[in-house]
């Protein structure tokens, strides 16, 4: 804050400076560091106090900074032309010339420019979401005006987990591209997972104790997620009823029978239910003599 309100007294010296130095001038310069210097003060000073003492929740904070920056810039450019155009009737025609020329040149920045609001206005995703963008996943650390910064996944790890590498995606692949959204309204996922089984085995008992085991390890994540289900996502989309408890499946190949595990979890604890899960299936295995794993030696 300190240094906030030396930059703040700075430009407002400056401009003073500017004002008094020709003081027969229009003073264009000192009037564009005066607008500088108050919107500075209300945004960057008053307004961010406001916000880091009355909103406790960091993603909204967040957001509502992010909004403010781009109401600080529109405003300021607004005072920019109210200040410096003095005949509006040409500008009016120059800036009909030369928005064409920019626009052409500038495409693939302005399509972002415009993808960075749409994302804010649209909510197609927010920071901490899990999000594919093309062939690239990862958590969404942070949406800029031009380009969105997620922490990136999987890669050359065999799960869900962060790479530690974070990269940046241009704002206007949300316009031209499928964006998939792991956490939007729903932070849940299915996942599978199977097991070759001898034809010989028990499959009924088997089944009923892969089934127990599932039902054990993700009994809190079923319960939240039927939850938002029936409150959140079939009242805002055009959804049936899902099964969210965890199901087994048989299949039969040539040599084994094939055990399928659903079963729903949270996005964040894939990989570590997933892991569980097998262990615990493996341990019922080993302890019981009706259940063997299918093999061709």
């Amino acid at each position: 804050m300190i240094r906030r309100l030396i930059l703040f007294f700075g430009i407002l010296l400056l401009a003073l400076i500017f004002w008094f130095v020709n003081p027969t001038s229009e003073h264009l310069m000192a009037k564009t560091l005066f607008a500088l210097a108050g919107l500075y003060f209300l945004f960057a000073i008053v307004v961010e106090q406001y916000i880091s003492r009355n909103i406790k929740n960091r993603r909204t904070r967040y957001g509502l900074r992010k909004v403010l920056t781009a109401m600080y810039v529109l405003i300021f450019m607004g005072a920019l032309f109210a200040i410096w155009v003095q005949n509006p009737q040409i500008v009016v025609v120059s800036i009909g010339l030369v928005g064409a020329a920019i626009t052409f040149i500038l495409q693939d920045l302005l399509k972002n420019l415009v993808g960075g609001f749409a994302i804010f206005a649209s909510h197609i995703y927010s920071v901490g979401d899990r999000v594919q963008i093309l062939d690239k996943r990862g958590d969404v650390v942070d949406i800029g005006l031009l380009y969105t910064t997620l922490m990136e996944i999987r890669e050359w790890i065999d799960g869900d987990q962060s790479t530690g590498r974070l990269t940046t995606i241009p704002n206007g692949f949300a316009f031209t591209n499928i964006v998939d959204n792991y956490t939007k309204d729903f932070p849940y996922v299915w996942d599978e997972i199977s097991f070759p089984i001898a034809i010989d085995s028990d499959l009924d008992y088997t089944t009923r104790r892969f089934r127990k085991v599932a039902e054990t390890e993700t009994s809190d994540a079923y319960r939240e997620a039927e939850e938002a289900l029936t409150e959140v996502v079939m009242e805002k989309y055009y959804l049936n009823k899902r099964e969210v408890r965890p199901t087994v499946y048989v299949t039969f190949n040539e040599d084994w029978a094939v055990i399928y595990v659903r079963y729903i979890t949270r996005v964040g604890e894939r990989r570590l239910k997933r892991s569980r899960i097998y262990q615990l299936c493996l341990e019922e295995i080993q302890r019981s003599e009706d259940i063997r794993l299918g093999s061709t030696i």
